[in-house]
């Protein structure tokens, strides 16, 4: 997990983004 504080956001949209779409 390196660079967790700048893929922050990034990880946490792509998470969000396959959650909806896996819903």
């Amino acid at each position: 997990m390196a660079g967790n504080g700048m893929m922050n956001p990034a990880r946490k949209r792509k998470l969000l983004c396959a959650t909806r779409v896996s819903v």
